[in-house]
């Protein structure tokens, strides 16, 4: 199940609901990547230091697990939004054609109300994040902040395909 549509080569047939969602998930692949990157570095830094230099640095290890939480729920928009998440694929294949469609619909309104609660909740519980990391020191509602942040992106996805669909249908009906 696609929630939208997969980025196209031709970019001056989409529409902007089409394009602004390019352009998010582009900005995540950058951010996400980035991340990867700066994980990758760490984790060099730390193993040099260890055995190298015989004194290991005690934050490299704290921001590692930081930035893969980041990475993790960025990754998670754009898989939600190219639609590779995890399906269970044996019921949709038994199931009748005339089914499917609302079998997706009813995925999609599922996955909507799991996205808002993610979102409400997540961000009802950065009220109550006051602790602080024990080697860097920095407050873990920027640790925390990840899940709604994420949420509130594949929401945006959504919006932006319904939109995209609407306008494309719109379009159609209009040749």
């Amino acid at each position: 199940m696609a929630i939208a549509a997969q980025p196209s080569k031709d970019r001056q047939s989409q529409n902007w609901a089409s394009l602004t969602a390019d352009k998010i998930e582009d900005a995540l692949i950058f951010v996400a990547g980035s991340a990867f990157v700066i994980i990758a570095a760490l984790i060099i830094a730390q193993v040099f230091s260890r055995y190298v230099l015989q004194a290991p640095p005690t934050w490299t290890e704290e921001l590692t697990r930081y930035v893969f939480v980041w990475l993790a729920w960025l990754s998670a928009a754009v898989v939600f939004r190219k639609g590779q998440h995890v399906t269970i694929d044996a019921i949709n294949a038994i199931m009748p054609d005339r089914l499917k469609g609302l079998h997706e619909f009813f995925v999609k309104v599922v996955c909507v109300a799991i996205l808002i609660f993610l979102l409400t909740y997540g961000w009802q519980a950065l009220e109550f994040a006051t602790s602080y990391s024990p080697a860097l020191n920095i407050q873990m509602v920027y640790v925390y902040a990840s899940a709604p942040v994420a949420a509130f992106i594949m929401l945006t996805f959504v919006a932006l395909d319904a939109v995209d669909k609407y306008l494309g249908r719109r379009a159609s009906h209009a040749v």
